[in-house]
């Protein structure tokens, strides 16, 4: 046993070793070559593992916990140089709240990465984001303190277009190069990759320059790709370990993995070729992980994130899908109240059927809640204008179409709305006309929908509003931003733009736009992760959080508000399987059968129509709910006829709900699961419930009680403070309300959301808090009961009424429920299952049919104009 002090003592040495790139083997073949005592060596690489899982707690990492490795990267040094420049921009921009948590994350990223030192590498890794929420401040970061450690060559992987890719690369050349002569810039602002230089020559300089390194920002395009590595591979295997390579993906769930389309695969055949490098490290980023979670975990040639998965911290100020669309775990959770809706008969106008209709001479119409957004437009920048006492970037975004021809009939027709508005405005008579009349009346609406006072800014009158607007209106600069358009967005430093862009493929991926404050959005998207991505709105809003507005169609919106859910949740079980310590490899097999990423999955497939999925872990609930009253009397029968079998054979049990006494909640304990399945096959559920059907969860229930699980059952009958109903033979109990969304339909309720956060803990012994996470309640759930399922059963009020002010959720009204008796929902909790890698086949619900455009189509064409002039590109140097 040796002292603290002892240990402490031979750590610089052991980190020495481990930032020359030695494994934990090779450190301990080093301590023998000099003698040194092994046993103690090896109680200080224990020690060095220990304080590294302690000081990595603020930030969530699933690693690979068997690497032979430790963790090398031990913070900023004074002899850095490219952080600490970098560092010192960014405190300026973003405060040190936010560039420590930068900070701390990169370090995480970087300590499991491999050293530069190292011999061989091939490290594989992932990072987390959210949309619009600076990804690209983070990789800079990353980069920046890489090549401080030794990296030589830093590849950027940008997207596809090359809009994108010069906005990547404008970022690069002001914040992390900055002039800074140490840097070897590949490509610049106006030319992509088609370096011509000898690459071994470079390789071999850099590798005795203190600082110095190269770096590209690349599209994900083949030709860009295939001269890269020709020009690595021109270089030979000895010349390359000169130059230890970062390859950073941005975007990377696009085109990156293969998923069986002729571009898409040989640009991941390419990246397969270039990351052959002998010393490569590979760090996806992306908002949208579905696609990369579902990669073969156990394909060694792929781009599954085997070494390390990290998960961004959400930042302070960030406005995300859940902020937007409402809290997933909670039933009155409306968001806020900026969503206004783009009614049918008004699509037709902004965009065409299909390309037949455009070709048939479709024409652009502005319509009437596009002329609302194009007002909103002009009176939010006026506003913030007032507020700042200064013009700053304001853009607004029309996205209602891939087809690149489409944006240039709707700019027409936007154009010469914009000139009427000029025209009307500078006209004498502008005060106290019908506009004027309708702008204040459109002011003082919004502004009563959504209170500036709310965010902590004074009211505003429409007569101070007004006082900017004819500035505004002249400022307005119409921008087709797609791969036909010669035009581009442009934001520059000391000259704010008033901008309406209007595009699709190219303002679908990573773009930023600055200032947005009003987005009108009719768009279909064939997957949750492309619809997500959509979502240009995601992100910061600060000094005009009351101002942004959205305009969409009401599936739209229903769409986005389903995605909040299947995103908090593939979230929540990652954070859990970091407590857990699972490695990625076996995050990926977990997360593949996830319900409602799988089902996810098979939409965005498009060919699938059944998916394989676990429910271990996983809490199952029915959001949509029948009403049909033969329904709602055979559901009530189907209660009675359980909950009277409960009282036959199991305990009558009171349960904690709360931290007084008197929060208790009645059920049963030591039910068997055949009569759980009894009643799953008893109660009838709404069609195209989204994340279970009945049968899959009756097959997987079976499956575990033949491996020795889910003995037994709790049952818990939830109350609320809705009307009283007898519930024999529990008694006389109190409904919950949950009202629904008027989405259209009948004889079925869309509730959103059955169970609330704090619902987790009720079921549970111990002393587990309504407030605790849902990481900590699982893993207190599955030590005190590994094999018990518990089952939620929510008497719904049948005249449930919108909570509040919450009538108004994101397009969607919230809506009394009005059913003819109690209506009944469900919610299933599972354990961990018996067997971690069981999969239960599941009938995929019947995903609705989707408007989809040929978004492969747009994505050819562009990819094919791109090829041209990479091709031409490496033509011309070639002939140098």
């Amino acid at each position: 046993m040796y002292s603290e002090e002892k240990l402490m003592s031979v750590v610089p040495l052991v980190k020495s070793w481990a930032a020359e790139g030695k494994t934990i083997g090779e450190i301990k073949s080093s301590a023998r070559l000099i003698e040194a005592d092994v046993n103690l060596i090896e109680a200080a690489i224990s020690l060095m593992l220990d304080l590294d899982r302690k000081s990595s707690e603020e930030v969530t990492v699933v690693e690979d916990t068997e690497a032979n490795r430790l963790p090398w990267y031990q913070g900023a040094q004074s002899s850095d140089q490219h952080w600490p420049a970098l560092k010192s921009r960014l405190l300026k921009q973003l405060g040190n709240d936010a560039v420590g948590t930068i900070d701390n994350t990169t370090d995480s990223i970087l300590r499991r990465m491999s050293s530069p030192n190292s011999a061989h590498f091939d490290t594989k890794g992932l990072v987390l984001g959210y949309v619009q929420s600076g990804k690209t401040t983070n990789f800079m970061s990353l980069a920046a303190k890489a090549v401080d450690r030794g990296y030589k060559l830093i590849v950027i992987l940008s997207g596809m277009t090359e809009i994108l890719r010069s906005q990547t690369q404008a970022r690069i050349d002001d914040m992390l190069v900055a002039d800074d002569l140490k840097w070897h810039q590949l490509t610049n602002i106006d030319s992509d990759f088609a370096e011509t230089s000898a690459a071994g020559s470079l390789f071999k300089n850099f590798a005795t320059s203190p600082g110095g390194a190269m770096i590209a920002v690349i599209k994900k395009n083949p030709a860009r790709l295939r001269r890269l590595r020709d020009w690595l591979l021109g270089a030979g295997t000895h010349a390359m370990k000169h130059a230890p390579m970062i390859v950073i993906d941005d975007e990377a769930d696009q085109a990156s993995i293969d998923v069986g389309k002729d571009a898409v695969s040989t640009i991941n055949s390419l990246l397969k070729s270039i990351l052959g490098h002998p010393k490569s490290a590979y760090v996806a980023y992306s908002a949208t992980p579905f696609a990369n979670m579902l990669i073969d975990p156990n394909d060694e040639e792929n781009l599954y994130p085997r070494d390390f998965i990290v998960p961004m911290p959400k930042p302070a100020g960030y406005f995300g899908a859940e902020d937007l669309f409402g809290d997933a775990s909670d039933p009155d959770s409306t968001g806020l109240d900026v969503v206004r809706r783009v009614p049918p008969e008004d699509i037709s106008s902004v965009r065409p059927e299909n390309r037949a209709a455009l070709k048939k001479g479709w024409t652009a119409v502005v319509s009437p809640s596009l002329r609302d957004a194009v007002r909103w437009f002009l009176l939010s920048t006026s506003a913030r204008r007032m507020r700042n006492g200064r013009a700053q970037h304001s853009s607004m975004l029309v996205h209602t179409s891939m087809l690149s021809d489409v944006h240039f009939e709707l700019k027409a027709a936007l154009e010469a709305e914009i000139a009427k508005l000029r025209k009307q405005l500078a006209s004498d008579s502008f005060v106290g006309s019908k506009l004027d009349t309708e702008f204040r009346q459109m002011w003082q609406k919004e502004c009563n929908r959504a209170l500036p006072e709310g965010n902590g800014y004074a009211p505003m009158s429409w007569e101070t509003v007004r006082t900017a607007i004819f500035g505004v209106v002249e400022d307005i600069r119409l921008v087709v931003d797609n791969y036909k358009s010669t035009d581009r967005l442009i934001y520059a430093s000391g000259d704010p733009a008033t901008v309406i862009v209007l595009g699709g493929n190219t303002l679908s991926r990573g773009l930023t736009l600055e200032g947005l404050i009003s987005s009108y959005f009719v768009r279909s998207a064939s997957a949750y992760d492309t619809l997500l991505q959509m979502g240009r709105w995601f992100g910061y809003r600060q000094g005009y959080e009351d101002l942004f507005r959205m305009w969409m169609p009401r599936d739209q919106s229903s769409w986005f508000r389903d995605l909040s859910l299947v995103e908090s949740e593939v979230r929540e079980q990652i954070d859990r399987y970091a407590v857990e310590s699972l490695t990625p490899r076996e995050l990926g097999v977990r997360i593949r059968m996830h319900p409602a990423l799988a089902i996810t999955a098979a939409a965005k497939m498009r060919n699938a129509d059944v998916v394989s999925v676990s429910f271990g872990s996983s809490r199952p609930q029915t959001t949509l709910l029948p009403l049909r009253p033969a329904t709602l009397a055979n559901n009530q029968s189907a209660i009675e006829q359980f909950l009277k079998s409960a009282s036959n054979g199991g305990e009558k049990t009171d349960f904690q709900a709360g931290s007084s006494a008197s929060s208790r909640r009645l059920g049963f304990s030591g039910i068997k699961s055949e009569e759980i399945l009894k009643l799953i096959s008893d109660f009838e559920f709404a069609e195209n419930q989204t994340h279970f059907t009945p049968k899959a969860l009756s097959d997987y229930i079976k499956a575990e009680v033949n491996s020795g699980g889910l003995n037994d059952w709790r049952v818990v009958v939830m109350e609320g403070s809705g009307e009283k109903v007898d519930l024999a033979p529990v008694g006389v109990v109190r409904t919950v309300i949950r009202s629904r969304l008027d989405d259209g339909h009948d004889t079925i309720a869309n509730i959103r959301a059955l169970t609330r956060g704090p619902d987790r803990v009720i079921g549970i012994d111990g002393d587990s808090k309504p407030t605790d996470s849902a990481a900590s309640t699982d893993l207190l759930r599955q030590k005190l009961h590994p094999k018990t399922g518990i089952l939620r059963i929510y008497p719904i009020d049948r005249n449930s009424v919108p909570k509040g002010d919450s009538r108004q959720e994101n397009g969607l009204d919230r809506v009394p429920l009005n059913a003819n008796a109690t209506v009944y929902g469900l919610g299933f909790d599972f354990p961990s299952s018996m067997e971690p890698h069981r999969a239960i086949k599941c009938a995929v619900a019947n995903i609705p049919e989707m408007d989809i455009e040929s978004f492969e189509t747009d994505l050819d064409e562009a990819l094919y104009s791109d090829e041209q002039v990479a091709i031409a590109d490496s033509e011309i140097g070639d002939n140098d």
